[in-house]
This record gives C-alpha cells, structure tokens and sequence, in this order.
C-alpha cells in the first residue's frame, strides 16, 4: 500500500502489473448444518485499515494532505509513550474506521470485497453485525499489537454466534499480509494475550473452534525483511516519510521482524552473521531505528529541554525492548505444538514469487564501525567470487519472500501468482482462489 500511495502523491509507483481480467466462477457460498451462508471475516494488513479519530471523527488515516505535505504531519500516528512504559499499548483517540478498499485509481481490497458481497451479501463493520450478516469487514488499528485485532477477531465472531444463535458456528477468514498473522494467533490462543510469558509450551486452539477455512494472502510467516528495513530506517509514504521514531511507539512493527530463528544477517564474506535482532543492543551498537543520529536529532529538537528529551528517550528505549521482546514471543508463540484433538481450519496460502525481495541484510566494517547494508549494491567493499544478489535477494512480491509467505505448517497448500505485496488482494487470480476455496464442499 504505501507504494500504491507513493503514486497517488505524484511519484512513481511500485511497477506492479495491471492484471488482465480473468473469468471469476460464480460460486455459492457455504452453508452451515441450518442452512445460512457461512460468514467471511475479511482482516487487511498493515495500512489497510483506515484511522479516525473517535472523538471528532476527522480522518487520521489516509490523509491526503499528511502524504503530501511532510513527515512532521505523520508524527501524529505515533502512540503516546505512556507511564509505566511497559504497559502493552498506550491508549489514543483513534479508532478503526473501515478498510481502503481505494485510494482514487487504486484498487486495494474492492474487487476482493465486492466479489464476496456476491456470494455472502453485504459486508459489514463488527458493530452492524445482524442475523442475516454474512460479510464483516474487521477494520484494526494497525498500530497497535497483534494480540489487540485477535481479541477484536474473537469479539467479531462472538458477536456472529450470538446473532444467529449459533454458538458452534464457525466461520471463513480472508486475511491479508499482518492480517494473516492475525488470524493466525486467534486460531492459536483466541484473544488471550500469552506474549508476556517467557515461554509458550503448548497452543490451545482457543480460536481453531470456531474458523472453518483460513485464506492467507502475502503473510509474512516468518517475517520480513522489508518490515526490518522500515523499522530500521522509517518509511517513504507520498512525499513524506514515517520516521523511525515513530515507528518504534507501534507495538505491532515488532512482531513483523524476521523470526528469531531466520538468518537475517550475513557477513561481507557471505557467511550467516550470529547477532541476536531481538536484544536492543544490537540496535545501539548499528545505530538503527531510534539510534540512528538523525532520529536523535529530531528528538533534541522536539525536547528542548535536556530533562524532558532524557525522559522521553527512556520511554521510546523501553517501548522498543518491550517491542522486540514481545516480538519474538509473538513468533515462538506460533511456533507452539497445538493441543490434540482439535480440529484445525483449512488453511490456503497465496503467495507471489515473481519480484526480487529482500531475504537478508548485510554488516560490513566502514568507518572504524559496523554498519548494516539493506541492498547489494550498497556494499562498500565486497569480496570477489560472493554472490551477494543470490544471497540478499530471494523470490518474493517485493515485500514479503514467497519462502515466508509458504512457512505454514498446517497449510493445504498455496497458489502462487505473479503480482507486488499490495496488489495481491484484488488480483483476479486471487480472487477466484478464494471464491473456489471458500465454496468448496
């Protein structure tokens, strides 16, 4: 999306193909035992979702005049450092609003709705949900943590259940990139939040109850790369830019890191680097993130006051712990042996591999310190005879590997297509994935 939103501000876009239209089979939808269509909660990714705030209703996400007229104006979607910093989220005014399904000549998810609206009826927010809903669309604020849009999931299909008298309904989940990993940890542990445990020993399957297929388009499974690089360097939205330290203040950044047991560093000579991502002294020591000089810089200016910029840095120090530790519990979470007996959803993955896609960074001396290369061909000094390409660059859709993307254990299977991260969703190939799979017998 923020490719998509790149061009919308007057700059080039991401490249993507505009797919031919391909013929979409018309298709029923599911019935439950009663005989009612079985309902679809669709979960966009990161982006997705649009921002207001709850109090005056002004948009907060996307604004156009934020896109266009300078980072200063993003800072807004930063959560507040709150006190004690290690509270999970600290609260705002801002809330959910519903999906982009456009953004002027973009489609983002309004084929994909609309061709489900064919089958299921109109979609709805959770709050409209009625007897007869057979669409949700669940809007999340895709700042905040994971764990938070798995209990709004949990909250959606429990209002579901309760409208149609149902309480053994299960129900369908079209979930896009973030949304993936959301619906992921719902079928895992529900809404309950197990990330401040040092260890997960086992998944309950709170959640695997009541879904009864999973879609999961472009999910990073074992993280990204692409959302390193964000967190390490901030983010290019239109003419302005997401900074680092901005970023940090967003619980969920930290969950789309690569998995703690992914090789994510190599060495100018090739070889795996053994640095730990998730310990904020690897960040301290590459000056990344909210290390990065200019990002202090920015913070001298906005604090003034040595005290007041001392107390702020110690915040955003111990939000960015707290984030990579929750982190990478979020991923060994799911990494955590189901309980038996429990009759998992049917889970299809569909993936792009067809654009070059960040797999690995590279630290390489420079200037008497170490310093982290997000491209190939940024690398000052390499090694004759490494292949650096084949060793950073992996198939992918330009954001998420098509490696990450299939790293489902308990997945059927997966289509492959040939489109970039944020046009995934309504790529006709896709779509008619998902109307075959959810109306399959």
């Amino acid at each position: 999306m923020a490719a998509a939103l790149t061009a919308l501000a007057g700059l080039a876009g991401c490249g993507a193909d505009q797919p031919g239209e391909t013929a979409i089979p018309e298709a029923a939808a599911a019935r439950d035992r009663g005989g009612a269509a079985v309902p679809v909660v669709v979960i966009p990714g990161m982006l997705g979702s649009r921002l207001a705030n709850g109090q005056t209703g002004r948009t907060v996400w996307p604004s156009l005049a934020d896109l266009l007229f300078g980072s200063d104006r993003l800072a807004r979607l930063g959560l507040p450092l709150s006190v004690p910093a290690m509270a999970r989220t600290a609260a705002d005014a801002v809330v959910p609003a519903g999906i982009v399904r456009r953004a002027g000549p973009v489609d983002f998810y309004g084929r994909l709705i609309a061709r489900l609206e064919r089958d299921h009826g109109p979609c709805v927010a959770p709050s409209a949900i009625a007897p007869d809903t057979g669409c949700v669309l669940l809007a999340w604020d895709w700042r905040r943590d994971l764990v938070e849009a798995a209990e709004g999931l949990e909250q959606a299909v429990a209002k579901l259940r309760a409208a149609r008298d149902a309480p053994g309904l299960r129900v369908d989940v079209v979930a896009h990139s973030a949304g993936g990993l959301v619906a992921r940890y719902y079928a895992r542990f529900g809404g309950t939040d197990v990330l401040d445990r040092p260890a997960v020993t086992h998944a309950p399957m709170t959640g695997a109850r009541s879904l009864r297929r999973v879609i999961l388009i472009a999910t990073p499974n074992r993280g990204s790369i692409y959302g390193l690089q964000r967190v390490m360097r901030g983010e290019r939205l239109g003419l302005s830019r997401l900074h680092p330290e901005v970023m940090a203040t967003m619980p969920s950044i930290y969950q789309l890191l690569p998995h703690p047991d992914r090789d994510w560093m190599i060495t100018v000579d090739g070889d795996t680097a053994d640095i730990d991502l998730y310990d904020i002294a690897s960040w301290r020591q590459f000056r990344e993130a909210i290390f990065l000089p200019e990002a202090r810089a920015r913070l001298v200016a906005r604090f003034p006051s040595p005290g007041a910029r001392a107390a702020a840095t110690d915040l955003l120090e111990a939000r960015f712990a707290l984030g990579l530790r929750r982190g990478a519990r979020f991923h060994r979470a799911l990494d955590a042996p189901p309980v038996p007996g429990v009759t998992a959803p049917q889970i299809l993955t569909v993936a792009a591999g067809c654009r070059p896609t960040a797999a690995v960074c590279l630290v390489e001396e420079a200037d008497g310190r170490p310093v982290i290369r997000l491209q190939p061909g940024t690398i000052r000094n390499p090694r004759p005879g490494v292949d650096y390409r084949a060793r950073m660059i992996a198939p992918g859709d330009g954001r998420v590997t098509l490696a990450s993307a299939r790293a489902v254990p308990d997945s059927l299977g997966g289509l492959t297509v040939c489109a970039d991260h944020d046009r995934l969703p309504p790529d006709p190939a896709t779509v008619a994935a998902v109307v075959q799979f959810l109306s399959a017998p």
